[in-house]
């Protein structure tokens, strides 16, 4: 009796291979007449797009049937993402005011603060940089912004005034750089009698009120 030994086959699955994310690549194997690729494939030739580096192996069998097998790597170059933090333009207020603070380039906030939402309403009694770091899938950068306080001003109408009718007086403010009032108006009196007028408001954060004496005889 006779025995018949069929050599094996070499199986070559190619040399490796390299792509970006998103690119497909065929990957050739040879060395016999039958090929099966353990992505279930029975094809000489198969094209993958793996999402993350990947192996890949193909049994090649032979005309009697032989098999040797072989594999071939594919790695993946996943783009690494680019975080840029923007806490956004400084900000100008006044004390007791409140404002809000907005940042963008990512997914996670973390505020010098502690919050950790993209936006947050600060009310600081002096001038100060709040900082926050911008993160998105383990990468992270860091902005600042700073919120500048102005100190209110004191403001000063002055005295309490007396005047006759008829007569005019000049009223002062200080304490500011934009001041606004309003005139003194003369009222009209038809009897004999010595009355007080409604005080007259300047409208700042403080008054000061004139009084108008008037002495008319009827007629």
């Amino acid at each position: 009796m006779t025995v018949s030994v069929n050599a094996l086959p070499v199986a070559n699955a190619g040399a490796n291979k390299t792509i970006d994310q998103g690119e497909s690549i065929t990957l050739s194997a040879s060395g016999g007449t039958r090929y099966i690729w353990n992505t279930g494939e029975t094809t000489q030739n198969i094209t993958v797009s793996p999402n993350q580096t990947k192996t890949y192996t193909v049994e090649v069998f032979n005309a009697g049937d032989c098999s040797d097998s072989d594999q071939v790597r594919v790695t993946v170059n996943i783009p690494q993402i680019e975080v840029n933090a923007d806490a956004g333009d400084n900000q100008t207020i006044c004390e007791g005011e409140t404002v809000t603070l907005t940042a963008s380039g990512g997914t996670s906030y973390k505020w010098s603060n502690g919050a950790t939402s993209s936006s947050i309403s600060v009310s600081p009694n002096t001038t100060t940089t709040y900082s926050v770091e911008v993160s998105e899938d383990g990468v992270s950068d860091t902005a600042e912004v700073t919120v500048n306080v102005n100190a209110l001003p004191v403001a000063n109408a002055g005295a309490n005034k007396t005047i006759d009718q008829g007569e005019s007086i000049t009223l002062s403010a200080s304490g500011g750089a934009d001041i606004f009032g309003i005139p003194v108006k003369q009222p009209k009196i038809s009897l004999y009698h010595q009355i007080r007028q409604k005080p007259i408001l300047l409208k700042f954060s403080t008054q000061a009120t004139v009084q108008i004496q008037t002495k008319l005889l009827l007629l």
